[in-house]
């Protein structure tokens, strides 16, 4: 595979465009949820006289759970079914690791399909190849500077003991998949 060297002037030039389009995203973004925000206080004004501080904590308590049905008669501990119905039955732990070969083996598939683009004009396949170099620099550079930044977990130990618990009861995945 060959690199492609581009000049300094090019690379700043990049990150100053860059910069630029991530701060008019910012800015939309931010005037968005400004607009958003000034709607949802309106209505809130709007209902206060006729829901109580309570029903709506309650209203909101519901819409962040998820309904998780135990069909299969096993008896659950009512600690594990809140958070299995806080999580939802698609949660995944966080990865120990930063998953760099996925993103590599991801990232190179991507590259192949952008390189292998059928054309007749050659340019256009000179101009693919760099485009896939390009990608392959990008996500190699960001492989590099996140590869050994600790990666937070997404449950307290408390709450990891308790899917492993529920994991561990025997014929509770048998019959879930029975059951779908």
């Amino acid at each position: 595979m060959r690199s492609f060297n581009l000049g300094s002037r090019f690379y700043r030039n990049f990150y100053i465009h860059a910069k630029k389009l991530a701060l008019r995203t910012f800015k939309a973004c931010e005037w968005r949820l400004h607009q958003k925000s000034q709607t949802l206080n309106v209505a809130i004004f709007q209902n206060i006289k006729t829901n109580s501080d309570n029903d709506i904590i309650k209203e909101a308590a519901l819409h962040k759970r998820k309904v998780v049905w135990n069909l299969s008669g096993i008896e659950i501990p009512t600690e594990t079914e809140e958070l299995i119905g806080k999580l939802g039955m698609n949660f995944q732990f966080a990865p120990k690791k930063f998953p760099a070969l996925e993103i590599i083996q991801s990232t190179e598939l991507v590259c192949q399909k952008i390189e292998n683009y059928k054309s007749e004009d050659q340019r256009l396949i000179a101009l693919n190849k760099e485009r896939a170099q390009k990608v392959r620099n990008i996500v190699i550079s960001h492989i590099q500077k996140n590869y050994f930044k600790k990666i937070k977990q997404n449950t307290t130990q408390r709450q990891m003991n308790l899917i492993h618990d529920f994991k561990d009861i025997p014929n509770m995945f048998h019959q879930l998949t029975k059951l779908t």
